[in-house]
């Protein structure tokens, strides 16, 4: 994969962007919900819904300009839940034309929603409308946590753009600071990988899946190389 091919899309809101400097041969687009950044960068107007309203808005970006693979990050360098962006990149460059990858290394249970009526609730509303069927009486869905990814044009694609418009404006319903913003974003977290063409439950947390219920999150030793 040429470097330039790959962008970096970053959800920003209070972290510095100082580190972009030492990627400069990847360019990147910045969705602020702080404003008063440069020209250059996008304002989010409504803060809700966590990275998944930034992240959305690539939606109003034609099927032309599309870059052949995107890596969509909040926008720090590092967390307690992801390693050091600039540790990842080399091998990020090795993933394959047909790709998505989590880059994150935690796994949230399923505590958060144990009856699993929220992911429900929104699966019937609307989700279930472009992402299909699910099994057993509510869905179980389940990758690792955070939202952060690197997903090919291929993969953004294969969704028509009226899924992330409908995504975006069931989002953008919330009010700031509310529960449903919180919600919504949670939402978006626990189906990405399906949006972009993953099992509901990835194969590399099968087996955490198995007993989600009785921890908050995991830490998995092994790391999303996202190569072939």
């Amino acid at each position: 994969m040429s470097s330039l091919s790959l962008v970096f899309v970053l959800s920003h809101y209070s972290d510095s962007l100082a580190w972009l400097a030492d990627v400069p041969n990847h360019p990147h687009v910045v969705y602020s919900k702080a404003g008063g950044l440069p020209a250059e960068h996008f304002e989010v107007p409504k803060n809700v819904a966590g990275e998944a309203t930034s992240y959305l808005r690539l939606s109003s970006i034609t099927k032309n300009h599309l870059p052949s693979s995107l890596l969509l990050l909040h926008s720090h360098r590092y967390s307690y839940h992801q390693e050091d962006i600039l540790t990842l990149l080399p091998r990020l460059l090795d993933a394959g034309a047909d790709s998505y990858c989590n880059i994150n290394s935690a796994v949230w249970g399923h505590r958060e929603d144990p009856s699993r009526s929220l992911l429900s609730r929104h699966w019937a509303d609307w989700i279930g409308e472009h992402l299909g069927e699910h099994e057993g009486d509510s869905p179980r869905a389940m990758d690792r946590c955070c939202a952060q990814f690197l997903v090919t044009r291929g993969r953004v694609l294969a969704r028509p753009v009226e899924f992330y418009e409908r995504a975006l404006e069931v989002l953008d319903r919330a009010e700031p600071g509310t529960e449903e913003s919180r919600e919504g974003g949670l939402v978006m977290e626990w189906i990405w990988h399906i949006v972009f063409g993953e099992d509901f439950v990835v194969s590399e947390v099968e087996e955490l899946a198995r007993r989600a219920d009785t921890f908050d999150m995991a830490t998995l030793e092994k790391r999303p190389w996202c190569a072939p």
